[in-house]
């Protein structure tokens, strides 16, 4: 099914060109996490499978957790989760998929 259905959501929503984006700042031995929308697009597309983070307290529990780690999250999650994010999360990719806009935030261990 998903085989057949996110081909068909990438050309009505060109979920395709963000996810190569976010493939491409990916490094396959940082933890990759996701937010609910558009998770089974993010694992088809950029070939890894993601830590299911549907809660804002998953989420940032998820980036507590020792670095390094990357999230893909979309913008209402990022909104209400913004003013706890803990030090050292920086933004790395911003992109739009139809109408909702996401960002790849990053949290990497101090020097």
């Amino acid at each position: 099914l998903v085989a057949e259905v996110v081909p068909w959501m990438n050309g009505y929503k060109n979920v395709r060109g963000f996810a190569e984006q976010v493939q491409a700042r990916l490094d396959p031995a940082i933890p990759f996490g996701t937010t609910e929308s558009k998770r089974e697009a993010w694992v088809f597309y950029t070939g890894r499978s993601s830590e299911v983070l549907d809660t804002q307290e998953s989420v940032l529990e998820y980036l507590r957790r020792p670095p390094p780690r990357d999230l893909l999250i979309d913008e209402e999650t990022l909104r209400s989760v913004r003013p706890s994010l803990p030090g050292g999360t920086t933004e790395r990719l911003r992109g739009r998929v139809g109408d909702q806009e996401f960002h790849l935030l990053s949290r990497v261990a101090a020097p």
